[in-house]
């Protein structure tokens, strides 16, 4: 998965590759339901 399309800088690790598809997916919606794990 491109690592430019993910913060890799604070929190990319902790998402599983499901989530980060689904995150991938939801966009931003996901950013606000979960601000401090982007």
């Amino acid at each position: 998965m491109p690592r430019e399309e993910f913060g890799e800088a604070e929190g990319e690790n902790r998402w599983p590759e499901p989530l980060r598809a689904r995150f991938a997916r939801l966009g931003h919606r996901l950013i606000m339901a979960q601000p401090d794990a982007y």
